[in-house]
């Protein structure tokens, strides 16, 4: 049914309302192509005397995807989708200005920047990272990991969840005291779905105790 937005007319006669007006409210329903408004307006919810509770939330439909607008947490008027599952997803779409919110996950095949497109899996992203002290503990990370010193340069990483594969990639660099300082070695081994080793060995290839760095890449399920 196609939209016309120049009936009805001043001169339209009221018998002929009901088909031009079904006829618009039709396309408007059925998402015409011919129907193309210049913007549509979300009023916030908060200031509609009785919206539905709670917090202003309307209720959910069957087979219907909602889209409103709302105050958040913050007090500040975003965009919300409430979709049909009972009970029902209520998700932020905007916060202060960006696409998403502290509360929203995200969910993606590809990402692009420009003009590169990047795809995205859990086993070609940073899994787990820590920053370990010579003594073996841990002095930040992105947390999964748990750090133990065995003996003189040699180190336990283990997975507080196990990885899906062995076959995951380690990067593990070693810290130098300053500019001057002699170069030291560190290697990985015996990855396992729940620990992997780290051997760190100075120029000579005595083992010695020194503060690295590790990043595992992949292996997740």
């Amino acid at each position: 049914m196609a939209f016309d937005k120049t009936l009805p007319t001043n001169s339209t006669k009221i018998r002929n309302y009901p088909t031009v007006l079904g006829d618009n409210f039709a396309a408007i329903e059925e998402g015409d192509l011919t129907f193309t408004p210049w913007q549509i307006n979300f009023i916030e919810r908060n200031a509609v005397p009785g919206a539905p509770p709670p917090a202003n939330d309307p209720t959910r439909q069957d087979d219907t995807i909602i889209m409103f607008s709302k105050q958040d947490g913050a007090g500040e008027t975003e965009l919300f989708i409430l979709d049909d599952r009972n009970p029902a997803n209520n998700f932020q779409i905007t916060e202060a200005g960006k696409i998403g919110s502290a509360s929203t996950q995200f969910v993606a095949q590809d990402i692009s920047f420009a003009a590169e497109t990047a795809t995205y899996a859990s086993t070609n992203m940073v899994a787990y990272w820590a920053k370990v002290a010579s003594t073996g503990i841990l002095q930040g990370s992105s947390g999964g990991f748990t750090s133990v010193r065995n003996s003189l340069g040699n180190y336990t990483l283990t997975f507080t969840t196990v990885q899906g594969s062995v076959n995951y990639g380690v990067n593990v660099t070693v810290k130098n005291n300053n500019s001057s300082d002699n170069p030291h070695i560190a290697n990985y081994h015996t990855p396992a779905v729940g620990t992997v080793q780290v051997m760190i060995r100075n120029q000579n290839g005595t083992a010695v105790d020194r503060e690295f760095s590790i990043s595992v890449f992949g292996g997740r399920p």
